[in-house]
């Protein structure tokens, strides 16, 4: 758990940063970007959210433990669940297999057998500059 904690909220980036729970590259100059700094359980850490993963950082955070879960874990299993079990209705034998990539603010789901486009979810990394 976090033996203290300091949480603000960045105008601007001076540098690019890496969001703490999707990894996605936030860019220098992103506005309104969640940093969070202080000591997590004896060590100090420095973290910034995208503008996304802030809003859901209740789903992809262990509420008992304090602990960032497994971002693809909370997107399948949980936030998402319902478009990720829709691949089924593929015509793909056995439904084929979903496959999800970022192609910038965007997170696109796919079908890996026949490539047909299943949901296409926007999950902005900051504001328009």
């Amino acid at each position: 758990m976090w033996n203290f904690i300091n949480e603000v909220t960045v105008k601007k980036t001076r540098k690019n940063h890496n969001c703490q729970y999707c990894g996605r590259l936030i860019l220098k100059g992103s506005r309104n970007i969640l940093r969070w700094w202080g000591k997590f359980e004896g060590e100090f850490q420095n973290s910034y959210a995208c503008n996304w993963c802030e809003k859901h950082k209740d789903d992809l955070t262990d509420e008992d433990t304090g602990y960032i879960d497994d971002f693809w874990s909370c997107i399948y299993n949980n936030i998402f669940y319902d478009i990720y079990d829709k691949h089924k209705e593929c015509d793909c034998p056995d439904g084929g297999e979903i496959d999800t990539e970022f192609k910038g603010d965007y997170l696109i789901w796919r079908c890996e057998d026949c490539g047909k486009e299943w949901h296409k979810e926007h999950m902005p990394v900051s504001e328009i500059l």
